[in-house]
């Protein structure tokens, strides 16, 4: 967030409205991004209160079967050349670090609409409705279901795609 900030700083567009568009995982950095308290500064400040909408395709914000993410995450990660095993667990449902940040950005979504100061973010979550092919050969189901792309308050809507590709 500070970046982004320091990036529409030193090209006079702080006045602009940001609309955040995430994927999978994008969707949980950028949920974080915006909820977190660490590093509070003028440049992240400047990004949150600037920031205007959310639009989540397949962010799964409650987590999602483990045998399901499991074997595609390692394959994921293991591309990057990290399999770090604490990223998998982060995936489960009953994840902490997942419930922290879905409870972090609701509190902060809460805020927004209750400000007189402030407008809300507006928040659109969507979920897949195509199962997800490994290599077209192995059908991994849905990835995020419409439960996972949950967000308190916020009806998650069918998009007609699997979690990899636009079809």
């Amino acid at each position: 967030m500070v970046k982004l900030g320091n990036r529409r700083q030193d090209t006079a567009t702080t006045n602009r409205p940001i609309i955040f568009v995430a994927h999978s995982l994008g969707g949980l950095v950028v949920a974080n991004g915006l909820s977190s308290q660490s590093g509070s500064n003028e440049q992240r400040q400047e990004v949150i209160t600037s920031t205007c909408g959310t639009i989540f395709l397949g962010t799964p914000f409650q987590g999602s079967d483990k045998a399901q993410w499991a074997g595609l995450a390692e394959k994921v990660l293991s591309l990057l050349g990290d399999s770090n095993d604490q990223i998998i667990k982060d995936l489960d449902t009953k994840s902490t670090k997942l419930q922290q940040i879905s409870s972090d950005f609701h509190l902060l979504l809460q805020q927004r609409h209750e400000s007189k100061a402030l407008s809300p973010i507006q928040v659109a979550c969507f979920f897949e409705t195509k199962s997800t092919m490994w290599k077209k050969k192995k059908d991994l189901g849905l990835i995020v279901t419409k439960q996972s792309a949950a967000i308190a308050g916020y009806q998650p809507m069918p998009i007609n795609a699997d979690h990899r590709a636009s079809t």
